[in-house]
This record gives structure tokens, C-alpha cells and sequence, in this order.
């Protein structure tokens, strides 16, 4: 060996299978951002061309760079807690070899070096592996865009190679690597000499503390202090873990706030809408019937419409857009409520309900106007219907109070819902029944906004997924190691009594402690996020109230449990098949 640095090729190849979870880390890592970016790259490239061709000039939207910097940023963060995390295992496993190169004359300086450049040798084989994935992905995602969704997507580049996407993977990988070898190596370049021939710091500390067997068995409390016994790495796991589960949160925040957008996830949208020609009351109430009876016909919904109603609100004149909501309205509205009873609004109640708009009057169960000398009272709040047109506030009532205040039975809005495969020869059957009214037939815009939703959210829980694979792969790798290192502890318990089965619940009550340790915090903060962003992002502009992300906190469970019944699994059978003189030999 006529170098140190040789060393760096020669742990590779004796840790290779330790090693093999740290390097998979760092594929995703890569394969995340160049994906990710890559795809974002494609779909502005498809928007240049088209939005040159038709106006002259393209310029990248106030989003875009601030989108990618904070996909780059929340990568960085997961890979440098998850790749530090099994770098300090690997450096506490490997103690004893640290100091016995300090007692052959290597520096703090040359240590430093080794443990970075055993780093970066996994980025030989890692980065190009995931810029490959990423791009495959990409390619993949666009044929699917272009082939199955179609729609505005009809035109997005196939095999558009982005430069931007794999650059920012080859350099977050190995950036990640370095900031995450930052730490490790300077704890090995401190390991002294004496520890060469010394079991102090195996363990991870030299100080012994008792465990806590008072109010636990002793498998458990001897498992749960192996996992708190390196405060370093126990906290570089639970901050991986905590992290996923906070992007979890609020990324379903974000979503939320997405759906309320799209028109097609109103709970009055519908596929065809008929409304008259003037904007008065003049489709006949008969067409309800006709339509109804056609075949592939779901729903007709009839609203008659009052535009700039004159009302008194709080002694001031205003104007107002009063719509009669139907039975099937009524009903298709109750998953929009944001507050008191949509049942009040039933028969001549004079009682009415608005649509919330934070900027507008009438947002509160209880307040009420007045239409020439009756007084109506706000009974529900919904945070969807139909949107503002003429006045100050949109109003929704019942048939027989909207006849009673404005004398009208006709309708001025028909929306018809199909069934999924409902026969053109529905469609053009109501095209003729709408006669002189405007014919609009909304599929083709919903099936869009659906397609793009669906994929963004696909997108979006596919990020999260693979994160927490990777936070998966970390606490397996970390369990692994921890067992590898304590192989001679194992072996002495088994020798003086302990079973299998005790050793396999003391692995296990490990893997639970790292979980608890991230999952706590992390669902604690999530939640918090949640609520946050709700408030601030969804029920600022849609009423309601915050409601617990049952769906999120099911999901982190499902999640937090497989990790440990994975990271516990291989471990522990590995140790409970050995033989007690085969763990006993490693001392």
C-alpha cells in the first residue's frame, strides 16, 4: 500500500454490504431532484415554444425559481440527516480502527480526508445511477402526460434531455455527501490512540448508565437505552423521521388548497350547463323532466337567478345575486358547509345562505338583510357555489322563497350531470331540448383540470414516498450497523441466559425508540403546520374550520410501524440464528 488513500478502495470493498443502504440513499437522493426538476424543465420547455409561437416571447414565471430552490433545499435537508446518520454509525463501528491509524502516525488532518473521501467514493457509483432514474422518470411521466392525459399537455416533449435537472442532481449529490461527512469526520479524527486497544468508545460513550428495568422488562429497556445511548445519531434519526413527517403535513395542506381551486372539484360543477340567452328566468322548468328522463343522465340541477338585487345590509344599500338551489342542489351542496345547517334553508323558511368571500359582507351564520320590508337570516355558509356575477354577495335560498320575494318559476341555469360512458346521443339530445339558450358542454375543461390535478398529486405523494423510503432505508441501515457493532454484547447475553426471543424484543424495542423519537415530534409539529397553513391558506378564502388530518396521521402510523418491523426484522433474525460462540468470537 503505498498510500493511506488506498484504504478509502479497500473499506469499500470489505463494508460493501453496509455500505449498500447509504449508496441506495443517495441514488434517490439524486434521482428525486433530477426527476423532479427535469420534469419541470420539460413542461416550461413546452411552454416556451408554444407561448413564442402564438405571442412573439416567453418569460419564466414569480414561482418557478423559488419552486425549484425549495425541492433542491428539502432534498438537501432529508439526505444530509439520513446519509450523517449512517456515517456516524460507521464511524463509531469502525472507533477502534481510527485509532489504531493514529497510533501508525496518521493526522487528525489525514483522518478528516479518509472519512470524506470514503464519502465521496459513494458518488461514483450513486449520482450517475440516480441522474439515469431521473431522466428515465421524466421521460416516462411525459409520455404518460402526452399519451393519457392529453389535454394541455397534448404537445410536451417526449425525450427532452434537461440539462438543468441533471446538473442539480450531480451536484446535490455531492453536496449532500460532503455536508453530511462534515461531522463524522471530525469526530473519528478525534478518537485517540489509546482507543485502539481500548473498548471505551464502542459502545458510544464511556460512561455506563444503568437501564431503566423498573418499569420495563429488561429486553425492552436494554434495547430502548442502545438506541439512546449515541445522543448524535439518535438525533440525526428522529430529525429524518420528524422531517418526513412534517413534509407529509403540510404537503397535504397544500394539496387541500389546490382542490379548493379547481372549478371541477366545486360541488356544483357539472358536465353540460344550458343557461338563457339574456341572463333572465326563461328556461322553462319542464326541461328539468325531459332532461332527466334521457339516458346517461346523473343529475339536473335548476337555479333561477335575480342579478344586483337591491337589499339593506347593516342600514346600508347594496346589491346582492340571489339563486334558488333545487333539491338536488340542496344535496350536493351539504359537503360544502362551512358553518350552521343547510336544512334551515328548506321550503319558504326565510332563511338563506351566501357563499364565503373573506372580502364581502353576509360571511356569518346570524347576520341578515333586508329586500323591501322582509328580513331574510344568514342560516348556512357554504364555502362553494355558484360565483360572484352583478351585486356585493352571492345568496342561495329556496325555490318557494325565491318565488315569493322575486315572483319567478322559471329557471335561468340548467347544470346536467352524466354518468361515466354516457352516449353522445344524450349530449345532442339536450343540445336540441336548450334551443335558443346557450349550450355549453364543460367535459373536456373538467377532464383537464382533473388529469392535472391527479397528476400533481400523484407527483406530490410520489416525492413523499420515496422520501420516506429513504428514511426508511436509513433506520434499517443504522439498526443493522448498531447490531453488528454489539455482536460480542449479544453473544455474552446469550451465553448468560437471555433467548432469542428476548433478543429479537430488544432489537425491536431499539427500531421503536428511534421511531418514537421522530414520530412524536414529528406529528406533533405537523399537525401544528397543518393548522397553520388550513388557516391561513384554505379557510381565509373558503370559510370552515380545521379539521383533524385523520387520513395523514393513519398514513404516518402505517409508515412509522412498517419502518420498524422492517429495520427490526433482518437484524435480529441474523443474531438469533448465529451461534453463541460465533457472536462470542468477535471480542
Amino acid at each position: 500500500m503505498r498510500s493511506y488513500l488506498e484504504l478509502v478502495r479497500l473499506s469499500a470493498k470489505a463494508r460493501r454490504g453496509q455500505n449498500r443502504m447509504t449508496v441506495l440513499c443517495i441514488v434517490l437522493s439524486v434521482f428525486l431532484v433530477t426527476s423532479v426538476l427535469s420534469v419541470m424543465d420539460t413542461y416550461y420547455s413546452m411552454e416556451t415554444e408554444r407561448l413564442i409561437h402564438k405571442h412573439g416571447s416567453f418569460q419564466y414565471p414569480d414561482w418557478a425559481y423559488p419552486t425549484a430552490a425549495v425541492v433542491f433545499l428539502l432534498i438537501l435537508i432529508a439526505g444530509v440527516l439520513m446519509i450523517s446518520g449512517c456515517l456516524n454509525s460507521s464511524v463509531a463501528q469502525r472507533t477502534r480502527f481510527f485509532g489504531m491509524l493514529r497510533c501508525v502516525g496518521a493526522s487528525r488532518r489525514q483522518i478528516i480526508r479518509l472519512v470524506r473521501l470514503e464519502a465521496l467514493a459513494w458518488c461514483r457509483q450513486a449520482v450517475p445511477l440516480g441522474c439515469l432514474l431521473g431522466i428515465a422518470a421524466d421521460w416516462l411521466l411525459c409520455f404518460v402526460l402526452r399519451c393519457l392525459v392529453k389535454g394541455e399537455f397534448a404537445e410536451i416533449p417526449l425525450f427532452y434531455l434537461s440539462a438543468v435537472g441533471v446538473v442539480c442532481g450531480v451536484v446535490l449529490g455531492v453536496v449532500t455527501v460532503l455536508l453530511a461527512a462534515h461531522a463524522p469526520a471530525r469526530r473519528a479524527a478525534a478518537v485517540s490512540p489509546i482507543a485502539a486497544v481500548s473498548d471505551v468508545f464502542t459502545t458510544g460513550g464511556g460512561s455506563v448508565h444503568e437501564a431503566g428495568t423498573r418499569r420495563l422488562k429488561t429486553e425492552t429497556a436494554l434495547g430502548v437505552r442502545h438506541a439512546a445511548a449515541p445522543k448524535k445519531n439518535l438525533f440525526l434519526m428522529a430529525g429524518s423521521f420528524a422531517f418526513v413527517i412534517v413534509l407529509f403535513f403540510v404537503f397535504s395542506a397544500a394539496l387541500e388548497f389546490g382542490r379548493r381551486l379547481l372549478p371541477s372539484m366545486n360541488p356544483l360543477a357539472c358536465d353540460i350547463q344550458i343557461s338563457s340567452a339574456d341572463e333572465s328566468n326563461s328556461l322553462d322548468r319542464d326541461m328539468v323532466r325531459e332532461i332527466a328522463a334521457l339516458p346517461g343522465v346523473s343529475q339536473v340541477f335548476g337555479s333561477s337567478v335575480a342579478l344586483g338585487l337591491p337589499v339593506q345590509i347593516g342600514g346600508e344599500s347594496r346589491r346582492i345575486d340571489l339563486v334558488s338551489y333545487d333539491g338536488s342542489m340542496m344535496e350536493a351542496s351539504k359537503e360544502a358547509v362551512a358553518a350552521g345547517e343547510l336544512s334551515q334553508i328548506y321550503g319558504d323558511s326565510g332563511r338563506i345562505l351566501t357563499v364565503y368571500d373573506r372580502n364581502r359582507m353576509l360571511n356569518r351564520v346570524g347576520d341578515t338583510l333586508q329586500i323591501g320590508g322582509e328580513e331574510l337570516t344568514v342560516a348556512c355558509v357554504v364555502s362553494a357555489g355558484p360565483g360572484i356575477m352583478a351585486g356585493d354577495v352571492v345568496a342561495g335560498c329556496s325555490e318557494e322563497t325565491f318565488a315569493r320575494i322575486t315572483g319567478e318559476r322559471d329557471y335561468c341555469c340548467l347544470s346536467v350531470r352524466l354518468t361515466r360512458g354516457a352516449p353522445e346521443e344524450t349530449v345532442e339530445a339536450i343540445r336540441r331540448l336548450s334551443g335558443s339558450g346557450r349550450f355549453e358542454d364543460r367535459r373536456t375543461a373538467a377532464r383537464m383540470e382533473q388529469g392535472t390535478y391527479w397528476v400533481t398529486r400523484i407527483g406530490a405523494y410520489g416525492f413523499l414516498v420515496i422520501i420516506a423510503l429513504i428514511a426508511v432505508l436509513h433506520i434499517m441501515n443504522s439498526v443493522s450497523m448498531s447490531v453488528s457493532a454489539r455482536i460480542p454484547q449479544y453473544g455474552v447475553m446469550r451465553a448468560v441466559g437471555m433467548s432469542g426471543r428476548q433478543l429479537k424484543r430488544m432489537i425491536a424495542a431499539e427500531t421503536a425508540a428511534y421511531a418514537a423519537a421522530g414520530g412524536v415530534p414529528g406529528c406533533a409539529l405537523g399537525l401544528l403546520m397543518h393548522y397553520c397553513l388550513i388557516r391561513r391558506m384554505v379557510l381565509c378564502y373558503f370559510g370552515g374550520s380545521w379539521r383533524m388530518p385523520v387520513g395523514v396521521l393513519l398514513t404516518v402510523f402505517l409508515l412509522l410501524s412498517g419502518a420498524c418491523a422492517l429495520a427490526a426484522y433482518a437484524p435480529s433474525k441474523r443474531i438469533a440464528d448465529m451461534e453463541i460462540t460465533e457472536t462470542i468470537s468477535h471480542l
